[in-house]
């Protein structure tokens, strides 16, 4: 389903956007990437026609972290990702909230940064590198040796 949602979105088919509006919603059944993919659609619809009450939505998907259950992940960086397709200017700040504030292994902050230039803003600093243990297993960033 979710590669279908993603090809309805790719080929403009703007008759599903009344059935991509309803995966805004948690409890819509598909699951977490079915709706991360209806996000994305929705942003690639609107590419570069920023909706100000479509770019509401995806900010309030941005912020849901603090409820229970908060948004998942996917579902978060999705909305993200239409806000930088949307070229939803106002919607910096959220952005810009969701690059300083969610964890880099969320992947979130990564596509924050990628986004926020097409908001018109400069690109942010690179997020440093993990240098964590795993299971006891360092991991390590492979050098170029060329």
């Amino acid at each position: 389903q979710s590669f279908l949602i993603q090809y309805g979105g790719l080929v403009r088919m703007r008759e599903i956007q009344p059935i991509l509006e309803t995966k805004f919603s948690k409890s819509d059944p598909g699951g977490i990437q079915v709706r991360a993919a209806a996000m994305w659609a929705l942003g690639i619809l609107f590419e570069k026609n920023p909706a100000p009450e479509l770019a509401a939505r995806f900010e309030e998907r941005i912020r849901d972290r603090a409820a229970s259950p908060s948004e998942w992940e996917p579902v978060r960086r999705a909305s993200v990702m239409a806000l930088g397709l949307m070229r939803a200017a106002a919607s910096t700040e959220v952005v810009s909230e969701a690059y300083s504030t969610d964890g880099s292994l969320t992947l979130i902050p990564g596509t924050a940064r990628w986004v926020l230039p097409l908001l018109g803003q400069p690109m942010p600093a690179e997020i440093p590198t993990i240098e964590k243990s795993i299971g006891g297993w360092r991991i390590n960033v492979v050098e170029d040796p060329g």
